[in-house]
């Protein structure tokens, strides 16, 4: 029980730090809007997403 509560910790933890990263990516972006910002806030956003799917699908079982 508590190796997946720490699992869980961990996923909460990985998608807390994928939505600081794309946050952090989208304000470069608005600052300077250049492809290569665009293209990383895309990448940060598709990263997050996925860490927030991997949660929720964990938390469900």
């Amino acid at each position: 029980m508590k190796q997946q509560s720490e699992e869980a910790a961990s996923r909460r933890k990985k998608t807390y730090d994928s939505y600081q990263a794309y946050v952090t990516a989208e304000r470069k972006y608005l600052r300077e809007p250049t492809p290569e910002n665009w293209e990383n806030k895309e990448r940060a956003f598709e990263i997050f997403n996925r860490a927030l799917l991997e949660q929720q699908n964990s938390s469900m079982h």
